[in-house]
């Protein structure tokens, strides 16, 4: 798995997009699965900068990404406190509908055949079956 670290910094958003679109192409991934690659791999990133790692560009975001003969697997982890993800808000209930708190991890759950926290809650692993 190749990894690349960044700094927390909004900017890279545009680089990170590019690495997994090269990616797709490269691993001839299946146009059922290249969206929801993108959209979990940004949604994860976007969390780690601004959420794990509150933009401090001292710290960093570590993004790997692996085809498998049978998946895809994005890692993404940063270097904050963690958090505890079964206390997020469920944002398609009536009271949340507005908060966006939790909107980036129910679209990972909701695009990802699987995802799975460390026990700290700063590194999300996602996985796609081909």
């Amino acid at each position: 798995m190749k990894i690349y670290k960044f700094e927390s910094d909004p900017i890279i958003l545009n680089d990170i997009e590019e690495i997994v679109v090269h990616f797709i192409k490269e691993n001839d991934i299946p146009k059922a699965l290249r969206y929801k690659i993108i959209v979990s791999s940004l949604e994860a990133i976007t969390n780690s900068i601004y959420h794990g790692n509150c933009c401090n560009v001292q710290k960093k975001v570590q993004f790997g990404l692996e085809r498998r003969s049978d998946r895809v697997v994005v890692i993404v982890e940063d270097e904050g406190d963690g958090f505890d993800y079964a206390k997020l808000p469920d944002p398609t209930t009536p009271d949340n509908i507005e908060n966006p708190d939790g909107r980036g991890v129910f679209l990972m759950m909701k695009l990802s055949d699987y995802i799975e926290f460390n026990k700290k809650g700063n590194r999300v692993q996602l996985y796609f079956n081909i």
